[in-house]
């Protein structure tokens, strides 16, 4: 697999690292326990996404410049960062939302989806592998690339017939998993420990055993999604469905109680929005899909639109900008 040229990698870290930091500070800024979580959140998606392309092969990552472990095994930091910055954008959305706190870890996992959705078509590419192919990694497999400009590439079996684009539906409902987890487990722990209420040293050990818990936790999420979708035991399609359909289901059930009057915050959704805008304006000026065109532009347009809508749900009814001040957890 070739190496994307720097200027397309530059394109990638400055802006995943710009967001970062910038929600490391508001992090720090408004919740201490949220603040000491953001790179931990970074640590396990690290550690997922290291444990999936050594178990799985179906995917690998070029050379990034900041990777950690080695090739073809190695991950970006940058896409830690991505998993941290998707996690709390999502969180704090669901936050304001003011919906059930068990049902937020759902909607948080269905938001991210819907960032990948319109992500990892434009900035992944796609190999088909030969039934007979003796390649023992992703990037040894010969034959043309397809889908967007190759920043990871994914192994797909030749007659696969699962794909979002060029991706395999099994890439977002690994999303949905990794996120719902993560959700799940810092609400959990935060709820039971009382940790905003407790001194730094207290926080720090609380957040390493929320971490270390969500690890075990995801990565027996994902090894039972492979199993299950290994042997047929439910449809890739019937879940990947159900995963977009999550944010539907939970909203509509439950649009009475959401709350839609929060002050603006633009910070909070900007990284949403940079993903409902600059990739679809990537898709469009690369000509990518383009024998598919006008139906796969208008989805993926229609994708981003739904997505930000999403992210935007919670300042609709009140669209002021306003003091970064932390909701109720």
């Amino acid at each position: 697999m070739m190496n994307p040229p720097l200027w397309m990698v530059l394109g990638t870290l400055i802006p995943t690292f710009g967001f970062g930091l910038f929600y490391l500070w508001r992090a720090v800024r408004t919740n201490r326990f949220d603040a000491i979580m953001f790179p931990l959140v970074a640590a396990y998606g690290i550690w997922i996404e290291h444990a999936t392309v050594k178990s799985t092969e179906a995917y690998d990552y070029p050379d990034m410049l900041l990777m950690v472990w080695s090739p073809p095994d190695w991950i970006p930091v940058a896409v830690g960062v991505s998993w941290a910055i998707v996690v709390y954008v999502a969180m704090q959305a669901t936050d304001r939302m003011g919906i059930a706190k068990w049902q937020r870890p759902f909607v948080d996992g269905a938001m991210a989806v819907m960032i990948d959705l319109v992500m990892d078509p434009v900035t992944s590419a796609s190999v088909l592998v030969p039934s007979n192919s003796t390649s023992t990694t992703c990037m040894a497999v010969e034959g043309d690339r397809f889908g967007g400009v190759g920043m990871w590439l994914w192994c797909v079996p030749e007659q696969h017939a699962y794909l979002w684009y060029n991706v395999p539906y099994s890439n977002f409902i690994g999303w949905f998993l990794v996120v719902f987890v993560a959700s799940a487990t810092i609400r959990a722990g935060r709820a039971l420990t009382r940790v905003d209420e407790r001194p730094l040293g207290a926080q720090l050990a609380i957040a390493v055993g929320v971490t270390l818990v969500a690890s075990v936790l995801v990565s027996q999420a994902v090894q039972g999604m492979i199993r299950i979708l290994r042997f047929d035991l439910i449809s890739p399609a019937l879940m990947f469905y159900a995963v977009c359909a999550l944010p539907v289901l939970v909203l509509g059930w439950q649009l009475r109680r959401v709350e839609i009057r929060n002050r603006f915050e633009f910070g909070l959704i900007a990284f949403p929005l940079f993903v409902f805008v600059v990739e679809p304006l990537t898709f469009i000026l690369m000509g990518m899909d383009r024998a598919n065109w006008p139906g796969s532009l208008l989805l993926l347009l229609g994708t981003a639109l739904f997505g930000a809508l999403l992210f935007a749900l919670p300042y609709i009814g009140h669209l002021r900008r306003a003091p970064t001040t932390a909701p109720p957890a």
